[in-house]
């Protein structure tokens, strides 16, 4: 498991735990935005992104709320 940084359009932003990217933004939509079906859908998850947060990008124990 990693950690991800995932922002969904301007609805989301936040840290999801996942195995990949992918996984990620699966996880976001589906838990922020868990109607969406169809031509929506795929558009959130085509707009969405989400990049890998490195425990190295930390040089001292952090907290992250």
């Amino acid at each position: 498991m990693h950690l991800y940084r995932v922002v969904i359009g301007t609805y989301y932003l936040g840290l999801v735990a996942a195995h990949s990217e992918e996984e990620a933004i699966n996880t976001a939509v589906h838990n922020v935005l868990p109607g969406l079906r169809g031509e929506r859908l795929a558009y959130e998850r085509e707009v969405a992104s989400a990049e890998l947060i490195k425990t190295s990008m930390f040089d001292k124990p952090t907290m992250i709320i």
